[in-house]
């Protein structure tokens, strides 16, 4: 293999590696502030389980990120 073809694959493994830190950083603060406001609690009494309930706040907040920045200036 050629080495130029290593490292690009390395680097977008390191990429990859780095988006899901932050994302998984960007997560735990969202739920981190609806168990302050008890939303987190309220929605886990519901009929839905913890893993519905990532990925729906997943969802709609990556929904919600790309319209704020398609309508930003």
């Amino acid at each position: 293999m050629d080495l130029w073809v290593i490292l690009m694959a390395a680097g977008s493994i390191s990429y990859f590696i780095l988006i899901m830190l932050v994302s998984a950083g960007n997560l735990s603060e969202i739920i981190l502030k609806e168990k302050e406001s008890r939303t987190y609690f309220r929605m886990l009494s519901a009929p839905i389980d913890s893993q519905q309930y990532v990925l729906a706040n997943t969802f709609a907040h990556s929904r919600s990120n790309s319209h704020r920045s398609l309508f930003s200036e």
